[in-house]
């Protein structure tokens, strides 16, 4: 079971998800073989790299490739972060 983290925000802080080995719950259920669990890191604070700090992400594949599936996992550990998941650190956008 996961604990989340939880970080209060600062005026010069910009929000960020940080999810390892997150599963969408209703996929397992449904799932008959094994689930790959997804890390989603939207601005990462610890990166050096420019790129990996802006909290955007653009999700590109081909049809029925889950890109509708990886946003909603995220959605839904975002609401229930305590859920499937190893890891999750978040900081609370107002």
């Amino acid at each position: 079971m996961c604990r989340p983290i939880v970080l209060q925000t600062e005026n010069d802080q910009q929000p960020f998800i940080n999810i390892h080995d997150g599963k969408h719950p209703c996929m397992l259920e449904k799932a008959t073989n094994t689930f790959i669990p997804n890390d989603i890191i939207l601005a990462d604070q610890s990166s050096t790299e420019e790129w990996q700090t802006k909290p955007l992400v653009l999700v590109t594949g081909p049809n029925m490739g889950g890109k509708s599936t990886l946003m909603r996992q995220t959605a839904v550990l975002a609401i229930l972060a305590h859920v499937v998941c190893l890891y999750f650190l978040i900081r609370i956008v107002t």
